[in-house]
């Protein structure tokens, strides 16, 4: 890990570190170059070969990560232009999923085993914070949790359980619900 973590460093601030055992051992980052003054998402070998920036073009401000490991596709929030973006993992054959009603966008978990997306957006539709499911295309979005939020932020998923978990960084707690927004 000691050649792993240098090389990190070498790139810039590490917003978003996410592992995703896949043949090689890969890890996919976002990094945020200051001197140059942009954002990229790489893949890297778990021993520091073989690195490759994965988006590089139309990267703005990505918030956060994501691996459909069924389908190898790895999604990314883009917070600074609103919207849920797809590709495979090379990162070709991007696609845009969600633009409409998008605040802040930041948290992003995904579950193919069920084919459901969720995020967080820190001002959604209605003004207030709030976390969304939606299917993995982007379509049929539902609100799951609108209330007592501040700014939802990380999200993960007990894929066994069904519940996701987030972080919610205005008031300083982890919460949890189902996929459904019960039983918090």
């Amino acid at each position: 890990m000691g050649r792993l973590t240098a090389l990190m460093k070498s790139f810039g601030i590490v917003l978003t570190l996410l592992f995703f055992l896949y043949l090689e051992c890969l890890l996919f980052f976002l990094v945020h170059c200051c001197m140059l003054n942009v954002a990229l998402v790489f893949s890297v070998h778990m021993d520091g070969s073989n690195v490759k920036v994965v988006l590089n073009v139309s990267v703005d401000y990505p918030e956060n990560l994501a691996v459909d490991w069924v389908n190898n596709k790895l999604y990314v929030v883009e917070a600074s232009v609103n919207r849920i973006d797809m590709a495979d993992l090379d990162g070709s054959n991007r696609v845009t999923l969600i633009t409409e009603n998008l605040g802040n966008p930041r948290g992003l978990a995904v579950d193919p085993t069920v084919g459901y997306m969720f995020f967080s957006d820190w001002e959604s539709a209605n003004g207030q914070p709030g976390l969304e499911r939606a299917f993995m295309d982007g379509t049929n979005r539902y609100g799951i949790i609108g209330s007592k939020l501040g700014w939802p932020a990380g999200i993960t998923l007990d894929i066994e359980a069904k519940r996701i978990y987030w972080v919610d960084s205005r008031y300083d707690y982890i919460e949890t619900a189902t996929y459904d927004g019960l039983h918090r």
